[in-house]
């Protein structure tokens, strides 16, 4: 629970929005930063310590269970935390209490599965965003506050400056994203740039940002490349009216960054299997023979207008399948229809 964390500060938000459907919140978390909640929310925190497991596990366990004995009449949703949630998700099975886990990677651990068999229910994004399909999974859209992603008034004239935000990882496909910009670049005699915006967050991706920072030195000395560390969640609109598209390669889950870019007004091009379902592709290409080279060469071949009014069009459906108030409003009559 933090404003100022640039993945998972949209937590505060959804906190916030479902709390309008429930006469009392109370959240268990891990960290506590800064925050603004409804004034029927309550927050504890467990003070989970990465690298420490095992401790942080059994003090959040001590936590939770304290407050579940005192409160029996309650519902209990995991947002995000899979692990914590398996560790609930059999006392209370036994104490027959609401148990459902929001859940949206392609993913299937060992905890998921647990959550699973226990748990009274999966809620997730979309259907391809679970790994497990069962009539126990629930999909109900990614959750956008459209109040904080207004769509952009700044016309374009063409597409040059490409964006990815999202965090530096191998998953991300960033180096591709590269090859595929620089191929077309050439190939086509055109200016394109391209702006990684996000930090790596793990050894893993710290190994990767240094190898493809190498791999790519001369485009970076040329100028056409760049990495940019993390952002706010709350400067993410603004920085993405600077660009013309999102470029984008993750080929798991619903990603929320495009879905955000969608809301603002700048075209997305993406080989995003959920995406695409739900959107459509620039190429109109069937998905098993679509590439995000040809979806970039497709759109650098459009006239902007044409352009323009897809992107409004993909504008409202984002509105009507992945705002926050519907997100809320779904899980709310998901919780308490036991």
């Amino acid at each position: 629970m933090d404003l100022e964390d640039p993945l998972l500060s949209h937590q505060v938000e959804a906190v916030n929005e479902l709390s309008k459907y429930f006469e009392k919140v109370t959240v268990i978390t891990g960290r506590v930063g800064l925050h603004e909640v409804s004034t029927n929310v309550q927050i504890l925190s467990s003070n989970w310590i990465v690298g420490q497991p095992i401790k942080s596990g059994i003090k959040f366990a001590k936590l939770a269970s304290k407050f579940i004995r005192r409160n029996r009449n309650c519902v209990v949703f995991s947002h995000m935390t899979e692990v914590q949630s398996a560790m609930l998700s059999i006392p209370l099975r036994i104490l027959r209490i609401p148990h459902f886990l929001w859940y949206a990677h392609t993913y299937k651990s060992i905890f998921l599965t647990i959550n699973h068999y226990f748990a009274n229910g999966i809620i997730t994004s979309t259907k391809g965003s679970c790994p497990i399909k069962s009539d126990k999974v629930f999909s109900v859209g990614q959750a956008i506050n459209i109040d904080n992603f207004g769509f952009s008034q700044k016309k374009k004239t063409n597409i040059n400056d490409l964006v990815h935000i999202g965090r530096f990882d191998q998953s991300k496909n960033i180096s591709e994203i590269i090859e595929v910009v620089k191929k077309i670049a050439t190939c086509k005699n055109v200016e394109l740039t391209f702006t990684q915006i996000g930090s790596p967050t793990t050894k893993a991706a710290h190994s990767y940002f240094a190898h493809t920072n190498q791999k790519f030195a001369q485009a970076i000395k040329e100028g056409w490349l760049k990495f940019q560390p993390s952002i706010r969640r709350s400067g993410v609109s603004k920085t993405l009216e600077n660009y013309d598209a999102f470029l984008h390669a993750y080929n798991g889950s619903l990603d929320k960054s495009i879905v955000e870019a969608t809301f603002v007004g700048i075209p997305v091009i993406t080989t995003n299997p959920e995406y695409l379902a739900i959107f459509g592709s620039w190429s109109k290409q069937s998905l098993d023979s679509l590439t995000l080279e040809n979806e970039l060469e497709a759109i650098l071949n459009m006239q902007m207008i044409d352009i323009t009014r897809e992107v409004e069009n993909r504008r409202i459906v984002a509105i009507q399948g992945h705002s926050l108030n519907n997100w809320a409003l779904q899980i709310s009559k998901i919780l308490v229809r036991d």
